[in-house]
């Protein structure tokens, strides 16, 4: 992405006004994907600042509350992390469920 050059390049203050930018038009799907960079690059409290966004413009759906759930639990919140994964399993596809269940399982341990 753009905004992933201009890091790159070292203008990340030009990165971030773009993402700024872009954010309130951005899909459940592309809001999401700039989460998970950052919680790949070692951000997870922006992450998760992120994921509750998307959680908050797009509540029907159970990615959001799982993707947060990740995040949580990468910051060590692991009770609001179970919460947030039970919500995703609660409205999660069939295909979803056994792999959100492995996840509650380990965090609940």
């Amino acid at each position: 992405t753009k905004s992933r050059i201009l890091t790159e390049r070292g203008e990340a203050a030009a990165a971030k006004t773009l993402i700024d930018e872009s954010l309130p038009s951005a899909s459940e799907a592309e809001v999401n994907t700039y989460g998970y960079q950052l919680l790949g690059a070692g951000n997870a409290a922006d992450a998760v600042g992120i994921f509750r966004e998307n959680v908050r413009r797009h509540p029907e759906s159970w990615n959001v509350y799982d993707s947060l759930g990740e995040g949580l639990a990468a910051q060590g919140q692991k009770a609001e992390a179970i919460a947030n994964y039970r919500k995703a399993l609660a409205m999660a596809p069939d295909a979803q469920k056994a792999r959100i269940e492995g996840i509650l399982a380990g965090l609940e341990k």
